[in-house]
C-alpha cells in the first residue's frame, strides 16, 4: 500500500492543529504497517526502520547489522507522529505504547527517546523523564534535539533544586538552540536562586559533569562516525557526500574537534 498521500494529509492536519482528523489517519496506517506482509521479516532476520543512513551507520558502530532488514520507510516516524497527537489528545499512555513501538522499530531513535521523556514529564514521571533524556544523548546528531535534551536536564535539576546543574544544563542547551523555555527556566533559577545563579567556568562544569554523570559534548561515537565519513567520501572524490557528514558536524559545533581530528589523520598518514 502507497500510504505517503495518507501520510501527507495527516500531517498536514496536525501542522492546521487538526489533531482529532489526523489521528484515525495516522492508526489506519499503522494498521497497514501491523498486518500486511510486506513489513513482516525475513526468516531469520529483525526488521528496523532507520530515519537517516547516520542512524543506521551509528547502529553499527556499537551492534552487528548482519541480521537486519532495514525497511526504508518512515515507519517509526508514523508511530512517533502519533504518539505525538495521542500527547496532545491527553491519552499518555497511548502515546507510550507508540513510542515503545517507534524505538523497536528504530533503536538509535533520538526523537522517540525525547518524546518518551516528554511524555513520562507529562506524567509527573520524573525518574523515567531522567532516564529516557539521558538515553538519548548518545543517539543525538542534531543541535535542535541536543538542545531539547539539555532543556530536559535543565527542568529535571530544577526540580530536584539542584541549582548548579540545572544552570549548567539550561545554559548548555542554549549553545544548540535559542529556547524561550530555557530562558525561562533560568530566570525562575535566579528569582528564586539570585545567589546561585553565575554560569560555570569550563572547570566547574566539567565537576558537575562528573558529579551528577551528564555528558557536556556531543557522543564520541557520533562525531567520530561523521568524522570517518567525511575521510571515505572525500578519498573517494565525493565532495557531496562528505558535506552531508560535515553538516552533521558544524551543526553540533563541533568545528574545532574536526580540524583536530583532520590533523591527527594527517600526521598518522606521515608516519
Amino acid at each position: 500500500m502507497d500510504y505517503m498521500p495518507k501520510l501527507q494529509e495527516a500531517m498536514n492536519d496536525m501542522m492546521n492543529g487538526n489533531d482529532l482528523k489526523a489521528l484515525p489517519i495516522m492508526q489506519e496506517i499503522i494498521h497497514t504497517i501491523e498486518t500486511d506482509d510486506a513489513y513482516k521479516a525475513e526468516e531469520g532476520k529483525t526488521p528496523v526502520a532507520f530515519d537517516e543512513e547516520f542512524e543506521y551507520l551509528l547502529y553499527s558502530v556499537r551492534e552487528d547489522t548482519e541480521d537486519l532488514q532495514w525497511i526504508r520507510e518512515p515507519i517509526s516516524l508514523i508511530y512517533v507522529f502519533t504518539a505525538t497527537l495521542h500527547m496532545n489528545l491527553g491519552d499518555l499512555d497511548a502515546a507510550i505504547a507508540n513510542l515503545e513501538k517507534a524505538m523497536k522499530w528504530n533503536p538509535v531513535s533520538a526523537k522517540a527517546q525525547l518524546a518518551m521523556a516528554e511524555a513520562y514529564a507529562l506524567k509527573h514521571d520524573q525518574d523515567k523523564f531522567y532516564e529516557y533524556t539521558m538515553a538519548a544523548f548518545p543517539n543525538i546528531f542534531h543541535s535542535e534535539e541536543l538542545g531539547q535534551a539539555y532543556r530536559n536536564l535543565g527542568a529535571y535539576y530544577a526540580d530536584k533544586d539542584v541549582v548548579p546543574a540545572s544552570i549548567s544544563c539550561y545554559g548548555m542547551s542554549m549553545l544548540y538552540e535559542q529556547s524561550e523555555d530555557a530562558l525561562n527556566g533560568l530566570a525562575a533559577l535566579q528569582k528564586k536562586h539570585p545567589e546561585k545563579t553565575h554560569m560555570p567556568t569550563d572547570d566547574e562544569l566539567l565537576a558537575l559533569s562528573k558529579e551528577y554523570g551528564f555528558p557536556i559534548t556531543p557522543d564520541p561515537d557520533v562525531l567520530t562516525t561523521a568524522c570517518l565519513q567525511v575521510e571515505a567520501a572525500r578519498a573517494q572524490g565525493d565532495e557531496e557526500h562528505a558535506k552531508r557528514f560535515l553538516d552533521i558536524i558544524y551543526d553540533l559545533k563541533q568545528g574545532e574537534a574536526f580540524k583536530k581530528f583532520e590533523e591527527n589523520s594527517k600526521k598518522n598518514e606521515e608516519k
